[in-house]
């Protein structure tokens, strides 16, 4: 009895399967790469810096986020580390958000808010057991 000779390995399928996983990986990344370039980074500051600013009158906007955070844009550029700034981010001491709105309001800023936005990841990490 002679051994059965080894089939050729299907070159053709394991590189449509590999492309096909490429292109599945690599467009979300893309797509999360293009749209996060699009946004000035805006500079950390400390509670203590924003309220300072606030005092001053340079604080134009500000959007309540989750979790305690606030962003803005100053009125004139601040330099903050390194480099100017005129966006900022900062932590707000839980509880302060009604208050400072007051503080805000008083100084002539724009004041909106913002809803706590779904996270892609966390989006697939879902969906992913229905997909397979």
């Amino acid at each position: 009895m002679t051994p059965n000779p080894k089939k050729p390995v299907n070159w053709a399928r394991h590189s449509k399967t590999l492309s096909f996983w490429i292109l599945v990986i690599l467009i979300p990344v893309a797509f999360l790469t293009w749209g996060s370039g699009r946004q000035p980074q805006s500079a950390e500051i400390t509670y203590t810096q924003y309220r300072q600013h606030l005092e001053l009158g340079n604080v134009k906007s500000v959007v309540f986020q989750p979790d305690n955070v606030m962003q803005g844009t100053f009125n004139q550029s601040v330099k903050v580390g390194a480099r100017d700034s005129r966006a900022f981010t900062v932590r707000i001491p839980p509880g302060l958000a009604a208050a400072e709105s007051d503080r805000l309001y008083a100084r002539g800023a724009q004041v909106s808010a913002q809803e706590a936005r779904a996270n892609i990841g966390s989006l697939l990490i879902t969906i992913l057991p229905y997909v397979l």
